[in-house]
């Protein structure tokens, strides 16, 4: 039965069978391919440590993927094709995040866990933000959230796509709740603004989790944060030359840098970061 888990697999919503394709939503491969697969599966996942490190892109999920996937007793795994969607998906409703990760992602996981003989599977993925409650039942895994100085991330996400018309497929479809401080003004909110409720919404709903922190700035500045924060809860070791050879390589960086660092940025840019993230940047421990 698990040699089942090898005979398909998902190009968009196609599940392709050795010589057959069939169409099937994620909710329908849920439901339809996963009783086949259900016993042997759940006990891949079962006996497999499961660890999800998440946080606002832009705050270093690429750097650990990297870094752990260098590691031969550890699966380090970054982003998934149709995770993407899968985030608006949760932020609008989590009954179809909740089918997307118990069906297909759930055997997708296993299918690696399967191929591998590493017993660590560690995914440091932004996408999966808002799905931490079910990444918890789904696969009972340990749930880390990175964060990155607001004005770091705000400036790279202004030298991006975020929350313009290129970007409308994604962040284009993400706006306040009901009941958000920031639901009445979005409408009147420039890029900027909405960058910065971008990340102030996305590290509060992590925090209000209760989830262990992994501060990225100190990860890449200290060996010994990193060890302590990351190298330890991981029950792994990196050497410091292979840290320090890492940290000095860019990852994932932007390819322009038009829109300057925070200390050439406008008083009134600045007295916007402020009022937006500046309640979030103070309980994270960065002064302003």
């Amino acid at each position: 039965m698990d040699n089942a888990i090898n005979v398909f697999k998902k190009v968009g919503n196609t599940v392709i069978f050795q010589n057959k394709f069939l169409k099937f939503s994620t909710i329908c491969l849920s439901k339809i391919l996963y009783s086949l697969l259900n016993i042997p599966v759940n006990k891949i996942i079962r006996k497999n440590r499961i660890i999800f490190i998440t946080g606002i892109g832009r705050s270093g999920t690429s750097f650990l993927a990297n870094l752990l996937h260098q590691q031969n007793n550890i699966l380090s795994f970054h982003e998934t094709s149709g995770d993407n969607q899968s985030l608006i998906d949760a932020y609008c409703s989590m009954s179809e995040a909740y089918d997307y990760i118990a069906g297909y992602r759930k055997l997708i996981i296993a299918k690696r866990l399967l191929l591998s003989s590493g017993q660590l599977y560690c995914e440091s993925n932004s996408y999966l933000r808002y799905h931490v409650e079910i990444l918890k039942e789904v696969f009972n895994a340990e749930i880390y959230h990175i964060v990155r100085d607001g004005r770091l991330v705000v400036r790279s996400m202004m030298n991006r796509n975020t929350f313009t018309e290129n970007d409308k497929h994604h962040t284009g479809k993400i706006s306040p709740h009901k009941h958000d401080p920031f639901v009445n003004s979005w409408n009147h909110m420039d890029r900027f603004e909405k960058a910065c409720w971008y990340w102030t919404h996305g590290n509060t709903y992590l925090l209000n989790k209760n989830l262990p922190i992994i501060n990225f700035d100190k990860s890449i500045t200290s060996y010994q944060y990193f060890c302590k924060q990351i190298l330890e809860p991981l029950n792994i070791y990196i050497s410091l030359a292979t840290w320090e050879k890492e940290i000095n390589k860019p990852k994932n960086v932007s390819r322009k840098f038009i829109f300057p660092h925070y200390d050439n940025w406008s008083g009134h840019q600045k007295e916007k970061f402020r009022n937006i993230c500046g309640p979030v940047m103070e309980s994270l421990g960065y002064d302003l």
